[in-house]
């Protein structure tokens, strides 16, 4: 049991070493109990604040799923979710081992990487070193400090994926189905689709070399197994998040991502988002050396600078006192490069360059074609708009590819790739009985040949930002471009320092003058002061005290004075950020029913409307969508706007022929939506057009799930409410009664109403969620008992085996 024993306590040691790592890093929110001030997460907050106190008054088994908070109503699967049947979360929280969220997506991304090297037959210090490249990434990093938790938990889960398929195509049946099934379920329930994309494209380049590898070796029966184990793997894992991926099938179909109804003023009518879109983050041609070099193309858009840089003494020759020149140097435009905004470069790691470069001499053809052409279309990807000749293609072609944005993101297969043959080429030294110095020297020529044509080609750059330099005093600019050369070729001369340790210790231990296991700890301990250390640099340490959320948002005078009315149901327009600013944040949302917002997927007929008419904050659609207030200056009284009311009756219908002219009929002067509503007959049939408007409508009860009117009419008319239509789901019953409603005015609901009092609710109901709900607590359940069964089978085999060989010996 000798062995069994070293090996359970060597993988108990790295997966302490692997927390420790983390909570040093994360010092002040592990041991201090702080939080990251992170600008997406209070983004989001603001947004979910209706659904999180909603869920907090009845309980996670009764959670809200619409939200009004944002873009007059929209479904809140994308907001905020609990889904509590799947068990799958509770897992995930066992997983991190007790490590505060967001600091445990970082450890389960060197976690699972570990994994995998494993799973590839990487020694622990070697697949200790790839989990470091891979979960300090500098991409991570920066990501986290801006909030984008669910990108980096979905990144964090994805080397455990390709574990399982590596394990199934070993032909370790059980155990590969577990770890795949298990690894697939928690980078769904991330959230974070398009991380999930590109790891199915890694996954999908694995099994194109394997096929090749299988024909070639005429054992394309093995085939079989492996497919049906993925197929297997792959049912098991999907069928947890049946909630999530059903209601946001659901609900993709009528969002931005979904196709536009619309054809008027030569609307790309491509599904999906636009190419501009799609193609606005694009990693700059250049910017790939960032990889080796961080600072190659200045770093972050707003770089910090010290008092030795030329900008500090160009302001306090320009008068500024030591603090103020100190202070403004803290944000400088260090950046050249061509995004519109970057909060730093993609470094992988000079050591893991230098490494990538060695498994192009040693690793295995079959893993090196895999690992190379993935990092090749990663870059690819990543490019965008600088690569058009081949992303056009994947946009008009590749199934998905328009439904993502910032495919800058796509950086994210090549620090998963990179790492992984950098492991793979330390590990196929190690198994070489004549160790060779000659593929180190040619690694070290390559690498260092790089780094040395980087800094001769610094002598020839502009360093130019070109229209984000435009307006910045001559003074300023000339001692800019200065820093920017400096912050280069500092981090050239870094960068070869480094490859010159890695190269050191390679060489020492090809020469036996370091035992391979302790060549693998000194690169350890060097790797992760390479990676943690460039990362500081763009990881933005505002940790902040844990408060009441409230605290984020202070009331403004013009929060106040809303507040103080206690009508039922009424919207904010906030215009203090400019013209479309409204539609970019959504902090608003905490303490208003805002028409703003801030989300990636608003409903596509909303943002239509916004397009045409309340971008432009149109006074007749502001009216019909119940804006009440407009905050011009959040420390004075607010505007009061015209509002048409939660509910109103209208005289006459007009019919239009199709969605064009149904949206283009809202702008016509003739349209008046206080006492017409328009309706498409291609969608909706009507069989009346003028209706008696004596009597009254009015919102009775609030919630975000149930609205309840209440009706006393003289005789039949016709209602607009000045709530967004959304056909999955949402239901209507007159006197407990189901009836049918139309969409109106091309967002709005409208419905006929009896004459007499009556009492009329609207309640969302999706099956989706509540079928879904079902199908997700079985099949978690099922894949829980599924892995400890995998996993207990191989602790028993690993033991049976042991005790054969003490039988054996005796």
């Amino acid at each position: 049991m000798n062995d069994f024993k070293q090996k359970i306590f060597i993988n108990i040691g790295v997966v302490v070493a692997i927390w420790l790592v983390t909570a040093l890093f994360f010092k002040p929110m592990v041991f201090e109990g702080k939080k990251m001030a992170q600008h997406d997460i209070k983004q989001w907050r603001g947004g979910a604040e209706e659904v999180v106190k909603f869920r907090e008054a009845n309980g996670d088994e009764n959670e809200s799923l619409w939200t009004n908070s944002m873009f007059g109503g929209m479904p809140a699967y994308l907001v905020s979710m609990k889904g509590p049947g799947n068990l799958m979360k509770k897992v995930r929280e066992v997983a991190y081992l007790g490590m505060p969220y967001p600091a445990s997506t970082i450890f389960a991304a060197m976690l699972s990487f570990y994994i995998l090297a494993v799973c590839f037959g990487v020694r622990w210090y070697y697949a200790l070193i790839g989990a470091i490249a891979y979960a300090f990434a500098s991409f991570n990093i920066f990501s986290l400090a801006a909030g984008h938790n669910a990108k980096i938990q979905a990144i964090g889960w994805a080397p455990l994926i390709i574990a399982g398929a590596k394990l199934i195509v070993d032909r370790k049946w059980l155990i590969g189905v577990a770890v795949m099934a298990l690894g697939t379920s928690l980078e769904i329930i991330s959230g974070h689709l398009q991380i999930t994309y590109y790891t199915i494209i890694v996954l999908f380049i694995f099994g194109i070399v394997y096929l090749v590898d299988l024909i070639r070796e005429k054992q394309l029966p093995k085939l079989l197994g492996v497919v049906i184990a993925l197929i297997v793997a792959g049912s098991l894992a999907i069928l947890p998040e049946t909630t999530y991926l059903w209601t946001l099938k659901e609900y993709s179909d009528y969002s931005t991502r979904g196709k536009s109804e619309i054809t008027l003023e030569d609307k790309d009518k491509e599904e999906g988002l636009t190419r501009d879109y799609v193609f606005q983050y694009s990693q700059g041609t250049w910017e790939n050396l960032s990889f080796i070099v961080p600072n190659v193309m200045g770093g972050a858009s707003a770089g910090k600078l010290d008092e030795s840089s030329e900008s500090f003494k160009a302001l306090r020759k320009q008068g500024a006192s030591k603090k103020q020149a100190k202070q403004q140097c803290e944000r400088m435009p260090t950046y050249w490069g061509d995004q519109r905004f970057t909060a730093g470069p993609v470094y992988i790691g000079a050591v893991i360059c230098f490494l990538f470069v060695l498994g192009l001499f040693v690793v295995d053809k079959k893993y090196k074609i895999w690992l190379v052409s993935a990092t090749l279309l990663g870059i690819i990807f990543s490019m965008g708009r600088n690569f058009p000749s081949i992303n056009n293609l994947f946009y008009d072609f590749l199934p998905g590819y328009n439904k993502f944005r910032t495919v800058s993101m796509a950086v994210m297969i090549v620090q998963l790739t990179m790492p992984l043959l950098a492991v793979l080429a330390l590990q196929k030294v190690n198994e070489l009985k004549e160790k060779s110095l000659k593929p180190i020297l040619m690694s070290g020529a390559v690498t260092g040949g790089l780094l040395l044509l980087i800094l001769i080609g610094s002598a020839f750059a502009s360093f130019s930002a070109g229209e984000n330099d435009k307006n910045l005093p001559e003074w300023i600019l000339e001692a800019i471009l200065a820093d920017r050369a400096s912050l280069l070729r500092a981090d050239v001369f870094r960068s070869l320092l480094f490859v010159a340790i890695a190269f050191g210790i390679l060489f020492a231990w090809v020469k036996d003058m370091l035992k391979p296991m302790y060549a693998g700890v000194i690169l350890v301990a060097v790797v992760l002061t390479d990676m943690t250390v460039v990362s500081k640099r763009y990881f933005a340490e505002n940790y902040i005290k844990e408060k009441k959320v409230g605290d984020m948002f202070k009331k403004t005078p013009a929060d106040n004075f809303i507040l103080a009315d206690k009508e039922l149901n009424y919207r904010v327009l906030n215009v203090t950020r400019g013209p479309g600013g409204e539609f970019n944040e959504s902090e608003t949302s905490f303490y208003h029913k805002s028409i703003g917002g801030y989300h990636g997927a608003k409903i596509r007929r909303f943002q239509d409307i916004v397009d045409r008419y309340l971008g432009k904050r149109d006074p007749k659609v502001l009216s019909m969508m119940n804006v009440k207030y407009a905050i011009t200056d959040p420390n004075k009284e607010p505007v009061r706007v015209p509002s048409l009311g939660n509910v109103w009756l209208v005289e006459e219908l007009i019919p239009v022929k199709n969605p064009d002219e149904e949206i283009a009929k809202i702008g016509d002067e003739s349209f008046d939506p206080s006492k017409m509503a328009i309706v498409d007959e291609s969608k909706f049939k009507i069989d009346k057009q003028k209706f008696d408007v004596t009597g009254q409508v009015r919102l009775k009860t609030y919630q975000p799930n149930k609205l309840t009117y209440q009706s006393n009419l003289n005789a039949d008319g016709f209602a607009v409410f000045s709530e967004v239509y959304y056909p999955k789901g949402w239901n209507v019953t007159i006197d407990g009664k189901p009836v049918d409603y139309l969409r109106v005015n091309y967002l709005l609901r409208g419905m006929r109403l009896p004459k007499g009092k009556h009492t009329i609710e609207f309640s969302f109901h999706p099956k989706a969620y509540y079928a879904g709900e079902k199908i997700s607590f079985a099949a978690s359940l099922l894949l829980i008992l599924l892995c400890i069964g995998a996993f207990g089978k191989v602790i028993w085999d690993i033991i049976q085996k042991e005790k054969g060989k003490v039988i054996a010996v005796d």
